[in-house]
């Protein structure tokens, strides 16, 4: 099981930076066939991971979930433009023509990759967000035991109330799906 749960982390994280790596490509095509491959490589790589979550997140819905009655919520789908950040980083004076300018983009995204997946903010995926998914921080009461978890919605289930109960699924380490 946990296994599986890193296995969402890593798809999060893979997924989140689609669109990054999709500009990289078209920004940085060239004459040298050896990049232009490897940028390919990374927005595949990238696209299936993408098709994965949903998958997955499509598969969680089908799952029994637990019940729980929210205590508080709170949208935080705005947090997103401080992900961005790490959308500028490329950009800032890198030129992406040698090995040696693709391994430092490479090391930066796996210390990002490190920091996000230690510190829980896999959440943070523009992807989801272009998907027509939200995110929402909730605080439930279940058994008398209260827990605050990171919620990812369609956005047509935003609009959920305190005292409502939710069915929730956890999807990796204090991120759970809302069930239908």
């Amino acid at each position: 099981m946990n296994g599986l749960k890193y296995f969402a982390k890593l798809i999060l994280f893979i997924s989140s930076y689609l669109p990054l790596f999709i500009i990289l490509l078209l920004n940085y095509w060239s004459d040298k066939m050896v990049l232009n491959i490897i940028i390919i490589i990374i927005v595949l790589i990238s696209l299936v991971c993408w098709f994965i979550l949903f998958y997955l997140l499509k598969d969680i819905n089908n799952t029994q979930g637990k019940i729980c009655e929210v205590i508080n919520i709170s949208d935080e789908s705005e947090i997103s433009l401080n992900y961005l950040f790490t959308y500028i980083i490329p950009f800032l004076s890198m030129q992406y023509d040698n090995w040696k300018n693709l391994l430092s983009i490479g090391i930066i995204l796996f210390i990002t990759l490190v920091i996000y997946v230690n510190s829980n903010l896999l959440y943070m995926n523009p992807m989801l967000n272009l998907s027509g998914y939200s995110i929402l921080k909730v605080t439930v009461k279940r058994k008398e035991e209260i827990k605050q978890y990171i919620l990812i919605t369609k956005s047509k289930d935003k609009n959920i109330q305190i005292g409502e109960n939710i069915n929730i699924c956890e999807f990796c380490e204090n991120i759970y799906y809302l069930n239908s």
